[in-house]
């Protein structure tokens, strides 16, 4: 599996922005983290195979943080409306996404909200 083929999508609360890399980076970032004992707030919610895809699942997520929508009206975050998994949210559910570190100086796009 080549990890710079998928792409993931975060939140950063304290920053209120979300943020587009490829999964390679944000985990050579993490280890770094890791390693220098640091530490962040970024949440990895969406993983897949396209960067328009992870930066539809940041524009859905937004709406949703708007309250112009609900899970169930955002196909970016699951299933597409003929019921095919699109996109694969980390962990168990929208509301319980998995953590993560975005690439430190990376070229990949924030996006506030």
């Amino acid at each position: 599996m080549d990890l710079k083929n998928l792409w993931v999508a975060e939140y950063s609360a304290s920053q209120h922005c979300f943020h587009v890399a490829t999964l390679d980076s944000v985990l050579v970032a993490n280890t770094n983290m890791v390693i220098e004992k640091n530490n962040n707030d970024y949440l990895m919610f969406w993983v897949g195979e396209t960067y328009q895809e992870a930066n539809a699942a940041c524009d859905a997520m937004a709406e949703l943080h708007r309250g112009k929508v609900t899970p169930s009206q955002t196909p970016a975050l699951g299933s597409t409306s003929n019921g095919r998994q699109k996109a694969h949210p980390v962990g168990v559910g929208i509301e319980q996404a998995g953590s993560s570190k975005a690439a430190a100086g990376s070229t990949e796009e924030s996006e506030g909200v």
